[in-house]
C-alpha cells in the first residue's frame, strides 16, 4: 500500500519563498514521475498544490487515493484539476473584474466629489472677491471678468453634478448586470422542462460530492432513476402529455429529497439523485419513498381531465467508492436501474443484487 508523501520542507534557509517555491516544485516533478502522471502544466499545478499544502483539502484527498491501495491515475488527477485548482483560478479571475470594477468607479466619485468641492470652494472665493471689488469700486471690465470665472466655475460644478448622477446610475447598472449574471448561472445550471438540476449541474455536484467524500471520509450514493415505458406512453398520449409526466416527476423528487440532496435531469426520461453522507440502505429507503409518492399520483390530461393513470419509476442505487472515475459510479447505478427494468419495473434495486 502506497503511503502519502511529506510536504516540502516550510522552513527554508534565509526565509527564502523562491527556494520554498523551487522545492515544492522539485518535489511536484517527482511525484508525477512516481505516479507516471505526464509533466503537463494541468498535472503539475496539482502536484504543486500538493506538495505546498496551499490548496484546500487537496493533500488529504490525495492521501486517501494512495493510502487505499486504488493508486492515482491521469484521469483522477484531472478531476482534481478541476475540482481543487481551476476553481480557484476562475474564482479569482471573477473577483479581480469586480474589484477592478469597484476601484475604479468609487475612485472617480471620489474624483468628482473633489473637483466638486474644488468647484465650490472657487466659486465662493469669486463670489466674495466680486463683492469686495464692488464695494472697493473696482473697474468694470475686472467686475465682469470674475463674474464671467464664477459663471464658469458654476457650470463646471453643475457638470460634476450630472456626471456624478451618470456615475451613480452606471454604478447601479453594473450591480444589475452582476444580479443578471448571476441569474443567467443559475438558469444554465437548471432544467427548463422540470426546474430541477439539468446535466451540467449534475456533473459538477457528482464530482464535487464525491470530493467532498473523500475529504470527510463519508460516503456518497447515486439513484438512477427511469420512467417506465415512457417512449409507449409519450407515442400514445402526446409529447404535452409527456412533458406534463416529466414536470411529475422533477416534483416528486424535490418533494421527497432532503435539503442537502440533489435531484436532476440527467437526460430524457432519465433522472438522477445525488445523495451526500448516505449509506446503499438509506439510498433504498429514499428512492423506495420516491417510487411510492409517484405510484400516489395520477396523470390527468389537462385539456379534457381525462384520467390517464399512474406512472412508473425504476431505480437503481450505487455507492461511490473512493477514487473511482465519475463515470463508474453512473455505470454501476445505471447497471442496477437495469436490473431493476429486468425484475419487472416499478422496483428499486441496489448494486450487487
Amino acid at each position: 500500500m502506497q503511503q502519502p508523501v511529506k510536504p516540502a520542507e516550510e522552513k527554508v534557509p534565509d526565509s527564502s519563498a523562491m527556494a520554498a517555491a523551487r522545492d515544492a516544485a522539485i518535489a511536484a516533478l517527482d511525484l508525477m514521475v512516481r505516479h507516471d502522471i505526464p509533466p503537463i502544466p494541468e498535472n503539475f499545478a496539482v502536484w504543486f498544490a500538493y506538495a505546498t499544502g496551499g490548496v484546500g483539502n487537496l493533500r488529504r484527498t490525495i492521501d486517501v487515493l494512495l493510502t487505499s491501495g486504488r493508486g492515482i491515475d491521469e484521469g483522477q488527477v484531472a478531476e482534481l484539476f478541476e475540482r481543487f485548482i481551476l476553481p480557484g483560478y476562475r474564482a479569482q479571475a471573477v473577483e479581480d473584474i469586480a474589484e477592478n470594477l469597484d476601484d475604479v468607479t468609487d475612485g472617480l466619485a471620489r474624483s468628482l466629489d473633489k473637483a466638486g468641492a474644488g468647484a465650490s470652494s472657487f466659486g465662493r472665493v469669486l463670489s466674495t472677491a466680486t463683492s469686495a471689488l464692488a464695494s472697493a469700486g473696482g473697474g468694470e471690465e475686472i467686475r465682469t471678468l470674475i463674474d464671467t470665472l464664477r459663471q464658469e466655475t458654476e457650470s463646471a460644478r453643475n457638470s460634476n453634478e450630472a456626471l456624478r448622477a451618470e456615475l451613480a446610475n452606471t454604478t447601479g447598472e453594473i450591480a444589475a448586470l452582476r444580479q443578471k449574471l448571476e441569474e443567467t448561472r443559475a438558469e444554465a445550471m437548471t432544467d427548463g422542462l422540470t426546474g430541477i438540476a439539468n446535466r451540467k449541474r449534475f456533473d459538477v455536484v457528482l464530482r464535487e460530492t464525491a470530493g467532498a467524500a473523500m475529504e470527510t471520509g463519508t460516503t456518497m450514493t447515486l439513484l438512477m432513476l427511469d420512467i417506465d415505458h415512457f417512449k409507449q406512453f409519450n407515442d400514445t398520449h402526446g409529447h404535452i402529455v409527456g412533458d406534463q409526466v416529466l414536470r411529475l416527476v422533477g416534483r416528486t423528487l424535490t418533494e421527497c429529497v432532503r435539503e442537502s440532496d440533489i435531484p436532476a435531469r440527467f437526460g430524457g426520461e432519465e433522472f438522477a439523485v445525488v445523495l451526500p453522507e448516505t449509506e446503499l440502505e438509506d439510498a433504498r429507503v429514499m428512492a423506495e419513498r420516491i417510487r411510492k409518492r409517484l405510484n400516489q399520483k395520477r396523470v390527468t390530461r389537462r385539456t379534457s381531465g381525462e384520467d390517464i393513470g399512474v406512472v412508473t419509476i425504476s431505480i437503481g442505487a450505487a455507492r461511490y467508492e473512493y477514487g473511482e472515475p465519475m463515470a463508474a459510479l453512473v455505470a454501476r447505478a445505471d447497471l442496477a436501474l437495469y436490473r431493476a427494468k429486468q425484475k419487472g419495473r416499478n422496483r428499486v434495486m441496489i448494486q450487487g443484487e
